[in-house]
């Protein structure tokens, strides 16, 4: 095969540790040494790592098909460099730290409220950078709602997290206006703007929706946590946005073609062929 010499070279060179591989526009790309500068006219900005387990390198092992699976670490980062550093975390850490039962009790309560500040923020902002809101939702045992009740640093770890979600909706809802404040914004900048927003508000409240959102829902409901009626307040908004939203798209979808012409004009003599189809709408 093209690369099975540059696999086995890495696998048996002990000065490399480490290979990064990704699609440039015709071919695979490699690096030894450090992450990609993957080109604009790459086929996909997301890349893949070879990492030698320490061990295998330390004792020189011979690596071959019996034993590969056990000497290296592998895994994928996204273009969305926060979004991998996410799903790592999830699939990794996480999913092993909630089942870890070698803490101390109290050092784990104080981590895990900790760990899901920073989570909620990572959630956030990973989702952010390809223009959607995400809510966080804690990998915690809250199956049993009466029992998830008499556990008062769950209780608190839920209320910190319904007050994220509504600072994040809140956001949302509040930022309506933020489109008409550009100055140089023209009529394709609004048809994109409300897409977006259409598009944001949809995914928000099929997220609503969630079972195990409507779970931490139920469970402070049985506390009468005082958070609880302003995140409702806020979903109604979500959802009639979300209506509003359809509707202006709707009706500004019908101007895109002579929106578009118009800005595509070569010459102001253009103009006035392109005018009364703009009109007449």
């Amino acid at each position: 095969m093209e690369y099975e010499h540059l696999v086995w070279d890495f696998a048996n060179n002990e000065e490399k540790p480490i290979l990064f591989i990704w699609c440039e526009e015709n071919q695979l790309a490699f690096d030894y040494f450090g992450p990609p500068k993957v080109s604009k006219g790459s086929f996909d900005s997301d890349f893949a790592y070879f990492m030698k387990v320490p061990t295998a390198a330390e004792n020189s092992l011979k690596i071959d098909f019996t034993n590969i699976s056990n000497c290296f670490v592998a895994g994928k980062i996204q273009n969305n460099y926060l979004k991998g550093l996410l799903n790592h975390m999830n699939n990794t850490y996480i999913f092993h730290f909630i089942r870890d039962r070698t803490w101390p009790e109290n050092a784990k309560k104080e981590f895990m409220g900790q760990l899901h500040r920073f989570m909620a923020t990572l959630t956030e902002q990973a989702y952010s950078q390809e223009g959607f809101t995400e809510l966080y939702i804690p990998s915690e045992q809250y199956t049993d709602a009466e029992q998830a009740v008499a556990d008062k640093d769950l209780i608190q770890r839920l209320e910190t997290t319904l007050i994220h979600w509504i600072r994040q909706i809140k956001e949302v809802v509040n930022n309506q206006d933020s489109q008409h404040d550009q100055e140089n914004a023209g009529p394709l900048d609004e048809i994109n703007y409300w897409r977006q927003r259409k598009n944001n508000l949809s995914y928000i409240d099929t997220q609503l929706d969630k079972p195990e959102l409507l779970q931490i829902k139920k469970i402070l409901s049985m506390t009468d946590s005082s958070y609880l009626k302003g995140f409702e307040e806020l979903t109604t908004k979500i959802k009639a946005g979300s209506v509003e939203a359809d509707d202006n798209l709707l009706f500004l979808k019908s101007l895109y073609d002579p929106c578009k012409k118009l800005q595509d004009c070569e010459s102001p003599k253009q103009i006035p062929e392109i005018l009364p189809s703009l009109l007449n709408r």
